[in-house]
């Protein structure tokens, strides 16, 4: 996997998730990606960034941006923040958090040892954390 830095879109595996998203919007394709990674017990990273950058959208569906984000990947898939917004209740909410904190916490997220690594760790559960409280609304 191809990362490029750290926040959630600059990995290959979160734009190879978001675009294959973008074919079928549903929400049925995020409580399943968020159910795996929450019944994975070594998650390995591709699974991660893709939590990660689903997690993203239910953050920005609700117009809680990540600093310095353009929109740009968003608009080139063409994604519908709306419909997105529309899907959010409690339950999704929670399951995107328990899946965010599965792939962050565990010692066997595969995505949390390349970052820990890359020296990389405390920056990046930063990241993780302003995730979360976004996502929380």
């Amino acid at each position: 996997m191809g990362i490029w830095g750290i926040t959630n879109f600059e990995n290959d595996a979160a734009v190879e998730w978001v675009a294959e998203f973008s074919e079928k919007q549903s929400i049925d394709k995020i409580e399943g990606l968020f159910s795996d990674a929450v019944e994975d017990d070594e998650p390995d990273a591709e699974l991660g960034a893709s939590v990660l950058a689903a997690a993203e959208l239910l953050a920005i569906s609700q117009g809680n941006e990540p600093e310095e984000f353009d929109g740009g990947l968003l608009e080139d898939y063409e994604i519908d923040l709306e419909s997105i917004h529309e899907w959010i209740d409690a339950d999704l909410i929670n399951l995107a958090i328990n899946a965010v904190e599965k792939i962050s916490q565990v010692e066997d997220s595969e995505l949390r040892q390349v970052w820990e690594e890359e020296d990389e760790l405390d920056h990046w559960l930063h990241v993780v954390e302003d995730l979360k409280k976004r996502v929380k609304g």
